[in-house]
Protein backbone atom coordinates (compact mmCIF):
# COMPACT_ATOMS: atom_id res chain seq x y z
CA UNK A 1 0.00 0.00 0.00
CA UNK A 2 2.50 2.72 -0.42
CA UNK A 3 2.18 5.57 -2.56
CA UNK A 4 3.97 6.90 -5.86
CA UNK A 5 6.30 8.85 -3.66
CA UNK A 6 7.33 6.09 -1.27
CA UNK A 7 7.87 3.47 -3.57
CA UNK A 8 10.35 6.31 -5.83
CA UNK A 9 12.40 7.21 -2.47
CA UNK A 10 12.91 3.38 -1.83
CA UNK A 11 14.16 2.94 -5.50
CA UNK A 12 16.43 5.87 -5.33
CA UNK A 13 17.64 4.42 -1.84
CA UNK A 14 18.57 0.73 -3.07
CA UNK A 15 20.29 2.70 -6.21
CA UNK A 16 22.99 5.21 -4.43
CA UNK A 17 23.20 4.58 -0.52
CA UNK A 18 25.22 1.28 0.53
CA UNK A 19 23.69 -1.18 3.63
CA UNK A 20 24.63 0.26 6.61
CA UNK A 21 25.75 3.84 5.50
CA UNK A 22 22.30 5.80 6.43
CA UNK A 23 19.34 4.82 8.06
CA UNK A 24 16.39 5.25 6.40
CA UNK A 25 13.91 7.80 7.58
CA UNK A 26 10.21 7.14 8.01
CA UNK A 27 7.97 8.24 5.20
CA UNK A 28 4.40 7.93 6.58
CA UNK A 29 5.25 11.20 9.04
CA UNK A 30 5.45 13.16 6.21
CA UNK A 31 5.25 14.35 2.18
CA UNK A 32 8.83 13.43 0.80
CA UNK A 33 10.09 15.75 -2.27
CA UNK A 34 11.58 13.31 -4.41
CA UNK A 35 13.69 15.44 -6.15
CA UNK A 36 15.54 17.39 -3.33
CA UNK A 37 15.35 13.93 -1.81
CA UNK A 38 17.30 12.57 -5.55
CA UNK A 39 19.97 15.38 -4.99
CA UNK A 40 20.50 15.01 -1.44
CA UNK A 41 21.77 11.17 -1.93
CA UNK A 42 23.45 12.23 -5.03
CA UNK A 43 25.55 15.04 -2.96
CA UNK A 44 26.14 12.06 -0.81
CA UNK A 45 27.23 9.42 -3.35
CA UNK A 46 31.15 10.03 -3.01
CA UNK A 47 31.20 9.24 0.17
CA UNK A 48 29.32 6.14 -0.31
CA UNK A 49 32.43 5.30 -3.11
CA UNK A 50 34.74 5.89 -0.63
CA UNK A 51 33.28 4.03 2.10
CA UNK A 52 33.03 0.71 -0.62
CA UNK A 53 36.66 1.26 -1.15
CA UNK A 54 37.60 1.44 2.08
CA UNK A 55 35.24 -1.79 2.94
CA UNK A 56 36.61 -3.76 -0.43
CA UNK A 57 40.34 -2.89 1.09
CA UNK A 58 39.78 -4.11 4.45
CA UNK A 59 38.22 -6.95 3.46
CA UNK A 60 41.13 -7.86 1.11
CA UNK A 61 43.36 -7.32 3.91
CA UNK A 62 41.04 -9.85 6.32
CA UNK A 63 41.10 -12.04 3.78
CA UNK A 64 45.22 -12.49 2.58
CA UNK A 65 45.79 -12.74 6.93
CA UNK A 66 43.71 -15.09 6.59
CA UNK A 67 44.71 -17.43 3.56
CA UNK A 68 48.48 -16.96 5.07
CA UNK A 69 47.31 -18.04 8.79
CA UNK A 70 45.86 -21.19 7.66
CA UNK A 71 49.21 -21.84 5.61
CA UNK A 72 51.78 -20.97 8.55
CA UNK A 73 49.51 -22.25 11.29
CA UNK A 74 46.67 -24.45 10.05
CA UNK A 75 43.21 -24.30 9.86
CA UNK A 76 41.20 -23.48 13.25
CA UNK A 77 39.19 -26.44 15.01
CA UNK A 78 37.64 -24.40 18.19
CA UNK A 79 34.31 -25.52 17.41
CA UNK A 80 34.54 -29.25 17.10
CA UNK A 81 34.53 -30.16 20.56
CA UNK A 82 32.02 -27.64 22.12
CA UNK A 83 29.73 -28.97 24.37
CA UNK A 84 26.30 -28.87 23.58
CA UNK A 85 26.69 -28.23 19.28
CA UNK A 86 28.08 -31.59 18.50
CA UNK A 87 28.54 -34.93 20.10
CA UNK A 88 31.22 -36.43 20.92
CA UNK A 89 31.86 -39.42 18.87
CA UNK A 90 35.08 -41.59 18.76
CA UNK A 91 36.31 -41.02 14.78
CA UNK A 92 38.95 -43.76 14.56
CA UNK A 93 37.43 -46.28 13.20
CA UNK A 94 35.26 -43.79 10.11
CA UNK A 95 38.97 -42.02 9.80
CA UNK A 96 40.59 -45.57 9.41
CA UNK A 97 37.99 -46.65 6.78
CA UNK A 98 38.30 -43.49 4.72
CA UNK A 99 41.88 -43.73 4.75
CA UNK A 100 41.57 -47.15 3.11
CA UNK A 101 39.06 -45.99 0.73
CA UNK A 102 41.60 -43.99 -0.85
CA UNK A 103 43.88 -46.20 -1.63
CA UNK A 104 41.48 -47.99 -4.33
CA UNK A 105 41.68 -45.14 -6.76
CA UNK A 106 45.09 -44.20 -6.38
CA UNK A 107 45.81 -47.92 -7.13
CA UNK A 108 43.73 -47.95 -10.42
CA UNK A 109 45.28 -44.29 -11.24
CA UNK A 110 48.72 -45.57 -10.78
CA UNK A 111 48.38 -48.71 -13.13
CA UNK A 112 47.18 -46.54 -15.46
CA UNK A 113 49.96 -44.21 -14.92
CA UNK A 114 52.61 -47.05 -15.66
CA UNK A 115 50.56 -48.76 -18.38
CA UNK A 116 50.66 -45.82 -19.68
CA UNK A 117 54.46 -45.13 -19.41
CA UNK A 118 55.24 -48.06 -20.83
CA UNK A 119 52.58 -47.53 -23.96
CA UNK A 120 53.87 -44.16 -24.69
CA UNK A 121 57.62 -44.48 -23.95
CA UNK A 122 58.60 -45.27 -27.23
CA UNK A 123 56.64 -42.21 -28.86
CA UNK A 124 57.95 -40.15 -26.14
CA UNK A 125 61.71 -40.20 -27.43
CA UNK A 126 62.91 -37.34 -29.18
CA UNK A 127 63.88 -37.34 -32.70
CA UNK A 128 66.04 -35.59 -35.02
CA UNK A 129 63.09 -34.33 -36.77
CA UNK A 130 61.18 -33.11 -34.37
CA UNK A 131 60.61 -29.43 -33.24
CA UNK A 132 61.98 -28.10 -30.17
CA UNK A 133 58.21 -27.69 -28.97
CA UNK A 134 57.32 -31.31 -29.49
CA UNK A 135 60.31 -32.25 -27.84
CA UNK A 136 59.68 -30.24 -24.83
CA UNK A 137 56.05 -31.43 -24.64
CA UNK A 138 57.72 -35.32 -24.97
CA UNK A 139 59.53 -34.58 -21.86
CA UNK A 140 56.80 -33.02 -19.51
CA UNK A 141 54.49 -35.68 -20.36
CA UNK A 142 57.28 -38.57 -19.53
CA UNK A 143 57.78 -36.61 -16.48
CA UNK A 144 53.90 -36.28 -15.93
CA UNK A 145 53.51 -40.00 -15.88
CA UNK A 146 56.36 -40.70 -13.79
CA UNK A 147 55.01 -38.46 -11.12
CA UNK A 148 51.67 -39.69 -11.61
CA UNK A 149 52.62 -43.24 -10.74
CA UNK A 150 55.01 -41.96 -7.96
CA UNK A 151 52.46 -39.92 -5.95
CA UNK A 152 49.26 -42.35 -6.31
CA UNK A 153 52.35 -45.01 -4.96
CA UNK A 154 52.47 -42.42 -2.10
CA UNK A 155 48.35 -42.30 -1.48
CA UNK A 156 48.47 -46.20 -0.90
CA UNK A 157 51.52 -46.03 1.40
CA UNK A 158 50.49 -43.04 3.42
CA UNK A 159 46.94 -44.12 4.04
CA UNK A 160 47.87 -48.12 5.07
CA UNK A 161 50.42 -46.97 7.68
CA UNK A 162 47.66 -44.00 9.12
CA UNK A 163 44.29 -46.52 8.89
CA UNK A 164 46.58 -49.14 11.08
CA UNK A 165 47.69 -46.60 13.25
CA UNK A 166 44.45 -45.10 13.80
CA UNK A 167 43.01 -48.49 14.82
CA UNK A 168 45.70 -49.38 17.18
CA UNK A 169 45.03 -45.88 19.17
CA UNK A 170 43.29 -47.86 22.04
CA UNK A 171 46.15 -49.61 22.71
CA UNK A 172 48.31 -46.71 22.59
CA UNK A 173 46.26 -44.38 24.58
CA UNK A 174 48.25 -47.20 27.84
CA UNK A 175 51.77 -45.40 27.19
CA UNK A 176 50.13 -41.84 27.22
CA UNK A 177 50.71 -41.25 23.31
CA UNK A 178 47.22 -41.42 21.64
CA UNK A 179 45.68 -38.50 20.05
CA UNK A 180 42.12 -37.27 20.67
CA UNK A 181 40.11 -39.19 17.89
CA UNK A 182 36.76 -37.41 19.07
CA UNK A 183 35.17 -34.70 16.70
CA UNK A 184 32.00 -33.91 14.77
CA UNK A 185 33.25 -35.15 11.87
CA UNK A 186 35.76 -37.92 10.36
CA UNK A 187 37.49 -35.18 7.89
CA UNK A 188 37.75 -32.22 10.95
CA UNK A 189 39.40 -35.52 13.36
CA UNK A 190 41.81 -35.90 10.38
CA UNK A 191 42.63 -32.49 9.88
CA UNK A 192 43.05 -31.51 13.24
CA UNK A 193 45.48 -34.56 14.33
CA UNK A 194 46.45 -35.73 10.93
CA UNK A 195 46.96 -32.83 8.90
CA UNK A 196 49.78 -33.86 7.20
CA UNK A 197 48.18 -37.49 6.31
CA UNK A 198 44.94 -35.82 5.54
CA UNK A 199 47.09 -33.57 3.15
CA UNK A 200 49.08 -36.14 2.13
CA UNK A 201 46.19 -37.82 0.93
CA UNK A 202 44.52 -35.36 -0.23
CA UNK A 203 46.89 -33.73 -3.00
CA UNK A 204 48.47 -36.64 -3.98
CA UNK A 205 45.76 -38.55 -5.08
CA UNK A 206 44.58 -35.74 -6.76
CA UNK A 207 47.78 -34.63 -8.04
CA UNK A 208 48.48 -37.41 -9.36
CA UNK A 209 45.10 -38.16 -11.07
CA UNK A 210 46.09 -34.63 -12.84
CA UNK A 211 49.27 -35.55 -13.99
CA UNK A 212 47.85 -38.36 -15.67
CA UNK A 213 45.56 -36.75 -17.81
CA UNK A 214 47.61 -34.16 -18.60
CA UNK A 215 49.97 -36.07 -20.02
CA UNK A 216 47.16 -37.70 -22.30
CA UNK A 217 46.47 -34.47 -23.46
CA UNK A 218 49.94 -33.46 -23.96
CA UNK A 219 50.38 -37.02 -25.93
CA UNK A 220 47.54 -36.06 -28.11
CA UNK A 221 49.05 -32.40 -28.47
CA UNK A 222 51.97 -34.09 -29.95
CA UNK A 223 50.04 -36.26 -32.05
CA UNK A 224 48.53 -33.19 -33.37
CA UNK A 225 51.46 -30.77 -33.84
CA UNK A 226 54.38 -33.39 -34.66
CA UNK A 227 54.24 -31.97 -38.27
CA UNK A 228 52.40 -29.03 -40.27
CA UNK A 229 48.52 -29.98 -41.40
CA UNK A 230 49.96 -29.23 -45.53
CA UNK A 231 52.30 -31.77 -45.07
CA UNK A 232 49.72 -34.34 -44.31
CA UNK A 233 47.34 -36.52 -46.75
CA UNK A 234 43.92 -35.88 -45.78
CA UNK A 235 43.40 -39.12 -44.51
CA UNK A 236 46.02 -38.46 -41.73
CA UNK A 237 45.08 -34.95 -41.49
CA UNK A 238 41.60 -35.98 -40.54
CA UNK A 239 43.47 -38.08 -37.42
CA UNK A 240 45.66 -35.41 -36.62
CA UNK A 241 42.86 -33.08 -36.32
CA UNK A 242 40.78 -35.62 -34.17
CA UNK A 243 44.33 -35.67 -31.53
CA UNK A 244 43.99 -32.00 -31.35
CA UNK A 245 40.36 -32.09 -30.16
CA UNK A 246 40.71 -34.96 -27.81
CA UNK A 247 43.81 -32.73 -26.21
CA UNK A 248 41.52 -29.88 -26.07
CA UNK A 249 38.49 -31.90 -24.52
CA UNK A 250 41.15 -33.38 -21.67
CA UNK A 251 42.66 -30.16 -20.98
CA UNK A 252 38.92 -28.49 -20.61
CA UNK A 253 38.26 -31.56 -18.33
CA UNK A 254 41.29 -31.10 -16.37
CA UNK A 255 40.24 -27.16 -15.61
CA UNK A 256 37.01 -28.32 -14.98
CA UNK A 257 37.92 -30.68 -12.38
CA UNK A 258 40.10 -27.94 -10.56
CA UNK A 259 37.08 -25.69 -10.68
CA UNK A 260 34.74 -28.50 -8.61
CA UNK A 261 37.68 -29.13 -6.54
CA UNK A 262 38.57 -25.81 -5.44
CA UNK A 263 34.60 -25.26 -5.08
CA UNK A 264 34.31 -28.20 -2.46
CA UNK A 265 37.42 -28.17 -0.19
CA UNK A 266 36.87 -27.82 3.29
CA UNK A 267 39.14 -25.68 6.01
CA UNK A 268 40.85 -24.43 3.37
CA UNK A 269 40.10 -21.67 0.61
CA UNK A 270 41.30 -23.27 -2.75
CA UNK A 271 44.08 -25.87 -4.03
CA UNK A 272 47.23 -23.86 -3.90
CA UNK A 273 46.48 -23.05 -0.53
CA UNK A 274 46.67 -26.73 0.39
CA UNK A 275 49.62 -27.39 -1.37
CA UNK A 276 51.70 -24.67 0.31
CA UNK A 277 50.02 -25.84 3.86
CA UNK A 278 51.48 -29.30 2.86
CA UNK A 279 54.96 -28.21 2.00
CA UNK A 280 55.05 -26.01 5.01
CA UNK A 281 54.40 -29.42 7.41
CA UNK A 282 56.37 -31.49 5.52
CA UNK A 283 59.44 -29.10 5.86
CA UNK A 284 59.01 -28.42 9.92
CA UNK A 285 58.48 -32.35 9.85
CA UNK A 286 61.34 -33.11 8.06
CA UNK A 287 64.32 -30.59 8.48
CA UNK A 288 63.12 -28.61 11.27
CA UNK A 289 63.79 -31.02 14.32
CA UNK A 290 66.51 -31.53 16.62
CA UNK A 291 68.08 -34.37 16.25
CA UNK A 292 67.85 -34.14 12.43
CA UNK A 293 66.17 -37.73 11.09
CA UNK A 294 68.63 -39.41 8.92
CA UNK A 295 66.40 -40.61 6.03
CA UNK A 296 65.23 -37.62 4.94
CA UNK A 297 68.53 -36.01 5.18
CA UNK A 298 70.26 -38.67 3.08
CA UNK A 299 66.80 -38.48 0.85
CA UNK A 300 68.73 -35.10 -0.09
CA UNK A 301 71.23 -37.16 -2.07
CA UNK A 302 69.00 -38.64 -4.65
CA UNK A 303 66.83 -35.67 -4.94
CA UNK A 304 69.61 -33.29 -5.68
CA UNK A 305 71.01 -35.88 -8.21
CA UNK A 306 67.22 -35.87 -10.19
CA UNK A 307 67.57 -32.21 -10.22
CA UNK A 308 70.99 -32.03 -11.78
CA UNK A 309 70.09 -34.42 -14.31
CA UNK A 310 66.75 -32.79 -15.34
CA UNK A 311 69.14 -29.83 -15.48
CA UNK A 312 71.51 -31.19 -17.96
CA UNK A 313 68.68 -32.64 -19.94
CA UNK A 314 67.22 -28.99 -20.36
CA UNK A 315 70.73 -27.91 -21.44
CA UNK A 316 71.50 -30.37 -23.75
CA UNK A 317 68.11 -29.92 -25.50
CA UNK A 318 69.02 -26.34 -25.93
CA UNK A 319 72.46 -27.48 -26.94
CA UNK A 320 71.00 -29.68 -29.64
CA UNK A 321 68.64 -27.19 -30.75
CA UNK A 322 71.71 -24.55 -31.06
CA UNK A 323 73.23 -27.45 -33.19
CA UNK A 324 70.69 -28.23 -35.50
CA UNK A 325 69.85 -24.43 -36.13
CA UNK A 326 73.36 -23.64 -36.92
CA UNK A 327 73.70 -26.62 -38.85
CA UNK A 328 70.95 -25.62 -41.17
CA UNK A 329 72.04 -22.24 -41.34
CA UNK A 330 76.10 -22.49 -41.71
CA UNK A 331 76.70 -26.07 -42.52
CA UNK A 332 80.20 -27.59 -41.14
CA UNK A 333 79.94 -25.26 -38.57
CA UNK A 334 79.86 -26.54 -35.17
CA UNK A 335 78.26 -23.52 -32.00
CA UNK A 336 81.12 -22.46 -29.68
CA UNK A 337 81.56 -25.47 -26.71
CA UNK A 338 79.70 -28.59 -28.28
CA UNK A 339 81.88 -30.75 -29.93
Amino acid sequence: HQTAAERAMALAWRCTAPCGAFALPSTRSTLVDVPRLGASLASRRPQCQGLRRVERRSSTLQWLEAYLHTVLSGPSHSHILIDGVAPKIDQSVAAANWMWNARIPAVLCAGSAIASLQAQGGFLQPEVQDRPSVIWMKRVALLLLLLSFCLEVYVVFVSTVTGTMLLANADIAIHGRAVNTVARSCIGMMNREFEYEYLATRICFFQGLMNWIGAWSLIFAIKRFCKPLAELEPMKRSYALMHGACSGLLAAALLYMLSFYNARLVFYHNYFQMVLRLVVIFTRRAYCVWPPKAATCLALIPLFWAARSIWNAVRCSHQATELKSSAGTHPGRVPHGIE
